[in-house]
């Protein structure tokens, strides 16, 4: 069940992006996939579970024209520092989590740039503000989608979502 709902997630960003106007708020759109790697990251028992992020980058590379693995790498790489920052940030509160995804989304668009470092002939820093500006607005946004996941049935036989309630 979660691998179907990996490749949902990865549908639904593909189509949103594609029925959304060019713009730069385009750029600054959280990114749905790696808002899920960052809850796989946050509810992940160990480093065994962290299997689901690469599955979700490879969905990624499925629709993207990036190399297969590209990704699959970075969604990983974010799931990893979320588990290893899981440890410092209390379980359901609300501001450590936007503070530890906004820090996973910086090691990952770090991991991103040095990529297109190695790979890429021209100018880096466009693609890399409107990566910090998309990871900025993932940070946001992951909170919500960490309460969405914890109450859907996608992901709750695979991690150990907790109900994650901001009013409680």
């Amino acid at each position: 069940m979660a691998y179907l709902g990996l490749l949902l997630v990865v549908l639904v960003d593909n189509v949103t992006r594609l029925l959304l106007p060019e713009s730069f708020l385009l750029e600054a759109l959280p990114d749905l996939p790696l808002m899920t790697a960052f809850y796989v990251g946050f509810r992940a028992r160990d480093a065994g579970q962290l299997g689901l992020a690469i599955v979700l980058g490879l969905f990624a590379d499925c629709f993207s024209s990036c190399p297969l693995g590209h990704f699959g790498f970075l969604y990983g790489s974010a799931a990893y520092v979320a588990l290893r920052l899981s440890r410092f940030v209390p379980a359901d509160h609300f501001k450590s989590h936007v503070a530890a995804c906004l820090v996973a989304g910086f090691v990952t668009s770090l991991l991103a740039l040095l990529i297109a470092a190695v790979t890429v002939d021209g100018p880096l820093w466009p693609g890399f503000l409107r990566s910090l500006a998309g990871t900025a607005a993932s940070a946001v946004g992951a909170p919500f989608v960490f309460a969405i996941w914890d109450r859907s049935r996608l992901f709750r036989g695979q991690l150990r979502g907790s109900a994650y309630g901001f009013g409680r």
